[in-house]
């Protein structure tokens, strides 16, 4: 296999730029000063340690120097320049660890953290983010588990079918169900078959909001 050697034109430039001396570079590296002249006359070169150590030192990549490229940018500053240009602009959302009857949304006692989704997906509505306690939803092709985020956007109505956090009477903290219309009455349902549907009149149901997003917990990895 051909080593390829660095271009020392580039390794004096880049050592130039930095504002650095060779007897500077030398000593940062724990080499000579001779040592240093050669690589940058071409009489001589660095191993492939120290090829590295001199890119740290000089904020130049190694591909550079090798002129395998004429982007002296580093890989990882590179990475990061394109990761903050490509960034999406973001929303913060409270995330609220129970709601109770007459509680107001949010409510700041009731804030637990925080989260973000993208601002596109914030765009015409309020969110606030709940933390799902229960296998209601564990079921289904969308599960939504215990300790899962849901992103509910508030509004006072929601369509037949759909997921939203409600409160009745009968409960004393909101809680996730479909909703369905059903001659005059409200049918409050959950995926999970363990739990039965319990019918409502629409007068006592308040809807808190529909579940737009959900952003579930990463799985425990498992022991071997």
């Amino acid at each position: 296999m051909v080593r390829v050697r660095p271009a020392s034109e580039r390794i004096r430039r880049a050592r130039e730029q930095s504002g650095l001396s060779q007897a500077e570079v030398a000593r940062r590296l724990g080499v000579t000063q001779q040592a240093v002249s050669g690589w940058e006359s071409g009489s001589r070169r660095p191993d492939y340690e120290l090829l590295g150590k001199l890119a740290d030192l000089l904020a130049v990549s190694t591909s550079y120097l090798l002129g395998e490229t004429d982007d002296p940018t580093p890989l990882d500053q590179r990475a990061r320049e394109i990761l903050e240009r490509d960034a999406l602009p973001v929303v913060p959302i409270p995330i609220l660890g129970v709601i109770h009857a007459g509680d107001p949304i949010p409510a700041e006692e009731n804030v637990i953290g925080w989260t973000a989704i993208p601002e596109y997906m914030a765009r015409g509505g309020q969110y606030f983010g709940l933390r799902v306690k229960g296998d209601c939803f564990a079921a289904g092709t969308k599960p939504i588990h215990d300790g899962d985020i849901v992103i509910v956007r508030r509004q006072p109505d929601v369509q037949d079918g759909k997921i939203a956090v409600v409160l009745w009477p009968d409960v004393a903290e909101a809680q996730l169900r479909r909703v369905y219309r059903r001659d005059g009455s409200i049918i409050l349902s959950a995926d999970n078959p363990a739990y039965p549907p319990e019918i409502v009149k629409r007068r006592d149901l308040t809807v808190l909001g529909i579940v737009a997003h959900i952003i579930s917990e990463p799985a425990a990895a498992s022991e071997a």
